[in-house]
C-alpha cells in the first residue's frame, strides 16, 4: 500500500470531549496526527476539525468510518 497525506474534515456538534475521542481514534491505531486544526463553523454550535495524517488508502477508509461512529460527529470526509 502506498502511504501518503490525506486530510480529514470532521464537523462535529460542539460538545465538551468531542476532541478527545477523535484524537483517540488516531491514538489506537498508533497514527501520527501531523497538522491539527479546530475551528468553529459558520453554522452556529458547531466545530470544524481539519486533520492532516500520512496512512495509507485502507486505513484513510476505516478512520473515516470509525469517526462517523462518533457521537457528535456529523460528517466526515477525506482527501
Amino acid at each position: 500500500m502506498e502511504i501518503r497525506e490525506y486530510v480529514f474534515s470532521i464537523l462535529t456538534e460542539n460538545h465538551p470531549g468531542i476532541l478527545h475521542r477523535i484524537a483517540s481514534v488516531f491514538l489506537r491505531r498508533k497514527i501520527n496526527i501531523e497538522t491539527l486544526n479546530v475551528s468553529a463553523s459558520a453554522m452556529q454550535g458547531f466545530s470544524r476539525f481539519i486533520i492532516q495524517v500520512l496512512i495509507d488508502q485502507v486505513t484513510a477508509r476505516a478512520l473515516e468510518r470509525q469517526i462517523q461512529k462518533i457521537v457528535g460527529v456529523v460528517k466526515v470526509d477525506f482527501n
